[in-house]
């Protein structure tokens, strides 16, 4: 059977787990505050954050989604996580 764990970036600073194999991190992409432990030993990272997709698909709307995803997604710190990497090898 395959051992999996998932990472949940929340902006709630006090949410916590019982489940070993889940665990919450903070971060606030207005600021682009991060808790980097939240890169380590990850596979894949799917991004369900930003405008809601249950609205009108105008222009406008679909504009603003494609927006939020790449400004949530993008690292807060290139440079930094880089560092972080290369101290790996």
């Amino acid at each position: 059977m395959y051992e999996y764990k998932v990472n949940i970036l929340t902006r709630n600073k006090s949410i916590t787990s019982i489940n070993e194999n889940l665990n919450y991190f903070f971060w606030n992409p207005v600021t682009k505050e991060i808790d980097s432990k939240c890169f380590e030993d990850i596979d894949s990272v799917i991004n369900l954050a930003g405008f809601n997709v249950f609205n009108f698909w105008v222009k406008k709307n679909k504009s603003k989604m494609l927006e939020e995803q790449i400004r949530d997604t993008l690292p807060c710190d290139v440079e930094e996580l880089e560092e972080k990497e290369d101290e790996k090898f």
